[in-house]
Order: structure tokens, then sequence, then C-alpha cells
């Protein structure tokens, strides 16, 4: 009987299959760390794409945030612009205020009279002066009181004194102004 020897055979077949397993297994490995290498890749440029928005955006930030200051800045000067003008407009309105009551006072005081003094404090004006007799206060207190210009005349003192032969009286008299009536002139 023939003796076949089938042992180096199934050796070689063991081989070749055990060579095919490496190989296969070298191919899945090759592939995994090749999937894993993309993988890392793309995750990489994505976070560097994320960061080099992150940057961008920050700078663009920065910059809105100078742009506001800037604003805010400029709304400041404004209204320290628009405090002023209206300081401005007031001084303006109120500057032909005095010169317009003197004015008034002027056209009002009778021959026989002269004031002394004359102090005005919001719409209160406070009135000192001579004249030579009783009458000529009356005349001018009337005048005073009927004039739309003018409220709450009240004579608060009047006193005769002598000067060089002369009988004169003083007095004092309070009233209220109504300003807006010499603003519209």
């Amino acid at each position: 009987m023939i003796k076949i020897n089938l042992l180096p055979v199934r050796a070689a077949q063991k081989k070749e299959s055990i060579r095919q397993q490496i190989s296969v297994l070298m191919l899945v490995l090759v592939a995994v760390f090749s999937g894993i290498a993309y993988v890392h890749i793309s995750i990489n440029n994505e976070i560097n794409d994320v960061e080099e928005r992150i940057t961008m955006v920050n700078a663009e930030i920065e910059s809105l945030k100078r742009k506001t200051g800037e604003v805010d800045d400029f709304k400041k000067k404004k209204r320290e612009l628009l405090e002023k003008l209206n300081i401005i407009d007031t001084l303006s309105k109120n500057k032909t205020g005095p010169v317009l009551i003197l004015d008034m006072f002027s056209q009002m005081i009778p021959e026989k009279m002269w004031l002394e003094k004359l102090k005005q404090v919001g719409n209160k004006v406070d009135i000192e002066g001579v004249a030579l007799d009783n009458e000529t206060i009356a005349i001018f207190f009337t005048s005073l009181k009927n004039s739309p210009r003018f409220a709450r005349v009240e004579l608060i003192q009047t006193k005769q004194y002598e000067f060089n032969a002369y009988k004169l009286t003083s007095f004092k008299l309070s009233c209220i102004i109504d300003l807006s009536s010499i603003k519209g002139q």
C-alpha cells in the first residue's frame, strides 16, 4: 500500500490560511488606522475652522465694542452740546428781560418820582424809590396794578423825610411780573 504524506499539504494549507488571516488583519488594521487618521484630521480641521471663526468673531466683537464706545462718546457729546445750546437759548431769551422790565417801569414812572433800587428774583420784583408826595406814589401804584403785566402789587412801606428843605416820601413795593409777556417781545 502506498502511503501519502498529507501533513505537508495540511501544513502548507494551514500556513497559507494563517498568512491570509494575517493579511486580512493587516488590511483591517491599515483601514482602521486610516479611518482614525481621517477622522482625526477632519476633527482637527473643524477645530481649526471653529478657532478661526472664534478669532474673527472676537475681533468683530472688539471692533463693535470700540464702535459702541464711540457711539456712547458721541451721544454724551451730543447731550452736552444740547445742554449748552439750551443754556445759550435761555440766556439769549433772558438777556432782553431786564432791559424790557426797565423800559416798562420807565414808561410808568410819573415825573415827580425816581427809582433808587429795582431787584428781580425770578418773577418777583422789589422796588424802592422816592417821590415828592404820596399822590405820585399812588399814581405809580395804580398804573402797576392796572397793567396786565403785573400782579399782586403790594405797597410795603412809605416813609416821609426831609432833604434840602424838600419833603420827600420814600417807598417800597413789590409785585409779580408776567415774564412770558416780556419774553414774547
